[in-house]
């Protein structure tokens, strides 16, 4: 399907059309953010109990790591659906 000229615009559009809304770094930062808040109160407990990740600090280095990924995947995404859309 995908060597249909017409499928293949469909496709690169709707990803793009995509990371414009719900998948933009903003939203994404914007829902982790949300997340980590919720567990946070919870990590000493958990990084005591479980070792994984092995304390919190680790556990907040993780956090920004997935910030991280967050601002920059998108304009790789981005890149890379430009370049599919060629033939």
């Amino acid at each position: 399907m995908m060597r249909h000229d017409g499928l293949r615009a469909r496709f690169v559009q709707r990803g793009l059309e995509l990371l414009d809304g719900p998948l933009a770094a903003d939203r994404c930062l914007a829902v982790l953010d949300s997340m980590a808040a919720a567990m946070r109160p919870e990590m000493e407990w958990h990084t005591a109990r479980w070792r994984k990740p092995a304390d919190r600090k680790r556990w907040e280095q993780e956090v920004e790591a997935m910030r991280t990924f967050a601002r920059d995947r998108p304009g790789h995404a981005r890149r890379q659906l430009i370049e599919y859309k060629k033939p």
